[in-house]
């Protein structure tokens, strides 16, 4: 256990370590409802209701609470299977085990967590494929009756669905399977487990900085947050030779204002293809 963690009793690193569980399970079970979000609004035209969306995160907590409330024993009595058994000498001997947590898979409790989890992580990754497959080839039997514009804009959605799909090979269900494959068959991965890990902890950075990345407008609105603000004065019309002008109205806003009118004006021009306006 690394971080402010360290300072903490045993018991409350244990009580942590579950919460992290519970928040990186959810972001995993979260995908899939997002990608349904998404398919459900381009291809009906119209946002899901509300209480649909609600019952679908409100699953996904549930699955990942499940998750978190399971780590909490397996991890805190995996070390029982061998009692007086030093697992320092494995991979930590200069340390002296109080903020150290071993996941020994001869625990069944273990065992049952890494199996549930490992579940849990491919089955999500699995439904987003099949997501965006269907988004896809609606937005291909489309193509031949939407403008340039939309034509476009749906380019850029498929390739950032194309883009969540392959990432969590990566960051998530990929780094999974290896943990799990490696602790049935009782192979040590060595600091391999530890860099595995550690890709697993990059899925909630990668996720948003690939979206903003992929699609266009969002990535204006992020160079424009950091763009020099515009404080000339524009032309407006003329009269007799005379040019009326006025200064323009950014000055006055502040930054965080700012960016929230920018990021409405790109969330508006993602919809306009579509028929669809943002709520304000």
């Amino acid at each position: 256990m690394e971080g402010p963690l360290r300072s903490f009793s045993k018991p409350d690193q244990l009580i942590w370590l579950s919460v992290y569980v519970v928040a990186l399970t959810w972001h995993m079970t979260a995908l899939p409802v997002q990608y349904y979000f998404r398919h459900f609004t381009l291809t009906r035209g119209y946002r899901l209701p509300t209480h649909r969306i609600l019952l679908l995160a409100a699953f996904g907590f549930l699955v990942a609470l499940l998750t978190g409330i399971l780590s909490h024993p397996a991890y805190g009595m995996s070390n029982a299977v061998r009692p007086g058994f030093n697992y320092n000498e494995l991979w930590y001997p200069d340390e002296d085990g109080e903020d150290v947590f071993y996941a020994d898979t001869r625990s069944s409790t273990m065992s049952l967590y890494f199996v549930w989890s490992s579940l849990v992580a491919t089955t999500s990754y699995l439904l987003l494929p099949y997501i965006c497959y269907r988004t896809v080839r609606h937005f291909h039997k489309k193509g031949a009756t939407v403008s340039r514009r939309s034509e476009n804009m749906q380019r850029q959605l498929t390739r950032f669905l194309k883009i969540q799909t392959i990432m969590p090979l990566f960051v998530s269900t990929g780094p999974n399977i290896f943990l799990f494959i490696t602790s049935a068959l009782r192979i040590d991965p060595g600091i391999l487990c530890a860099i595995i890990i550690d890709l697993i902890t990059l899925l909630p950075i990668a996720n948003p900085i690939l979206s903003i990345w992929a699609i266009k407008p969002y990535r204006r609105a992020i160079r424009k947050l950091f763009e020099k603000e515009d404080t000339a004065i524009r032309p407006v019309f003329r009269i007799n030779n005379i040019t009326v002008g006025r200064q323009s109205s950014l000055t006055s806003d502040s930054r965080f204002s700012r960016f929230g009118i920018v990021l409405l004006r790109a969330t508006a021009e993602i919809l306009k293809p579509f028929g669809m306006r943002p709520e304000t």
